[in-house]
């Protein structure tokens, strides 16, 4: 027996759970990495040539929008932000001429999580419609 109000979750709507979760692991290992100032990162943000507070402000951005994917109301928020940092990640891997195949693959599933959860921008905004 169900408990009330409880509704039955489609095949898209797990779909769209375990990749918000993925992205987020990914999210979460990155920006971890740039708060604390592996040597990879440090590499790549020299290599750009933006400093330190800039790896500093893109880890904690990567980590808002991980912890953003993992709640429903505010997973497309946080899908929002995951295809900003996958943009990000393809142009400056571009640049430097790093391999951007991970990249891209965090981009379309970020964007694909837009697409799925975009049917929340009303919750997202709030409604208002009402006076």
């Amino acid at each position: 027996m169900e408990p009330p109000g409880h509704q039955k979750r489609s095949v898209g709507q797990w779909a769209s759970i375990a990749i918000s979760i993925m992205v987020a692991t990914v999210l979460l290992a990155t920006g971890g990495q740039k708060l604390l100032g592996t040597e990879q990162m440090i590499m790549v943000f020299d290599q750009i040539g933006i400093g330190a507070w800039f790896r500093i402000v893109s880890g904690l951005f990567e980590i808002a929008a991980a912890l953003l994917l993992l709640g429903q109301k505010h997973r497309l928020i946080g899908a929002l932000m995951a295809t900003a940092v996958g943009i990000g990640t393809i142009a400056t891997y571009g640049a430097i001429g790093n391999n951007t195949l991970t990249a891209k693959l965090l981009f379309a599933l970020s964007a694909a999580l837009v697409i799925a959860n975009w049917s929340n921008i009303n919750q997202v905004l709030g409604d208002r419609t009402k006076v």
